[in-house]
C-alpha cells in the first residue's frame, strides 16, 4: 500500500515537464552540490523540491545553467529560488521581452515612413501596429512627432498601445458580436411585432 508521500512524489513525477534522464540526473546532482554550498543539504533540501527545480529548469540549456549555478555560489547569500536562478541564467523576463518588441515595432515605424512616406498610409503595417499609429494620432501626427520634442512621449505612447493592442482588439470584437446579436434578436422581435399585427388587422 502506497504511503501518502509516495503518492505525492507519483504525482509530482507525472506533472513534471518531460525532459531527457540524463539531463535530468545532471541537473539534480548539480542542484545537490549548490544545495550542499549553501549548507542546506540532507533533508533542507528534499529529493521532491530537486525534481520541481529541474523541472522548471529543464527549459534551460547546460549552458545556461551553468553560469547559473556559478553565480549562484559566487553572488548569493542564500539557496536561491527558481526565479532566482532563472534571473542569473540570463532568462529575460516576459515584461523585458515585450518591451523589446515594441520597440522594434517603433523602429519599424520609422523605417516605413524614411522609405514609403506618408502618403503611403498603414496599410501594409501589422494591425497591431496600425493600433498603436492611431493611437499616436495617425501617421502624419507620428511623422510630426518624431521632428520635436515629444519624441520620447511619442515612443512611450506607441509602447503602451502596442502592448495594449490585443486586448483592445479582443474587447472590440466582444463588442461587436454582442451587439450584432442584440441588433439581430432586436430584429426579429420587430419582425415578430409586425406579423402579429398583421394577424390583428385580419380580424376586425
Amino acid at each position: 500500500m502506497e504511503t501518502a508521500t509516495e503518492m505525492e512524489t507519483d504525482k509530482l513525477a507525472c506533472s513534471q515537464t518531460e525532459m531527457p534522464l540524463d539531463k535530468e540526473l545532471w541537473l539534480v546532482d548539480q542542484l545537490t552540490v549548490l544545495a550542499e554550498a549553501f549548507g542546506e543539504g540532507g533533508e533542507k533540501v528534499s529529493p521532491q523540491r530537486l525534481q520541481i527545480y529541474a523541472s522548471d529548469l529543464a527549459d534551460l540549456d547546460q549552458r545556461q545553467l551553468e553560469v547559473a549555478f556559478r553565480r549562484a555560489r559566487t553572488e548569493l547569500k542564500f539557496f536561491p529560488k527558481i526565479s532566482e536562478l532563472r534571473d542569473l541564467a540570463g532568462v529575460a523576463k516576459q515584461e523585458e521581452c515585450n518591451a523589446v518588441e515594441a520597440y522594434a515595432a517603433f523602429q519599424s515605424v520609422i523605417r516605413h515612413l524614411e522609405r514609403n512616406g506618408i502618403e503611403a498610409g498603414v496599410r501594409s503595417l501589422t494591425r497591431r501596429v496600425q493600433y498603436a499609429v492611431r493611437h499616436c494620432g495617425g501617421l502624419a501626427t507620428f511623422n510630426h512627432r518624431l521632428e520635436d520634442k515629444t519624441f520620447p512621449f511619442l515612443q512611450r505612447d506607441f509602447c503602451e498601445a502596442y502592448g495594449k493592442a490585443p486586448v483592445a482588439e479582443m474587447t472590440a470584437a466582444q463588442l461587436s458580436s454582442r451587439l450584432g446579436h442584440k441588433g439581430q434578436q432586436e430584429l426579429c422581435a420587430s419582425r415578430g411585432q409586425s406579423n402579429t399585427q398583421g394577424v390583428h388587422r385580419q380580424w376586425p
